[in-house]
C-alpha cells in the first residue's frame, strides 16, 4: 500500500515512470517522460 501511496504522489508531481520501478540503462527515456508530461501546476500571474 504504501508503494501505491508513493507512485501516486509521483503522478501527480508529473513523474510518468515511479521512481522505484525505474531501470538504471532506461533512465534517460524515464527523463525524457517526465519532461513532456503536462505541468497541472498553478502558474503564476
Amino acid at each position: 500500500m504504501i508503494d501505491r501511496w508513493d507512485d501516486l504522489r509521483e503522478q501527480l508531481d508529473g513523474i510518468v515512470v515511479p521512481q522505484r520501478m525505474r531501470d538504471p540503462e532506461y533512465r534517460g527515456i524515464a527523463e525524457e517522460f517526465d519532461r513532456r508530461a503536462p505541468n497541472f501546476s498553478p502558474q503564476a500571474i
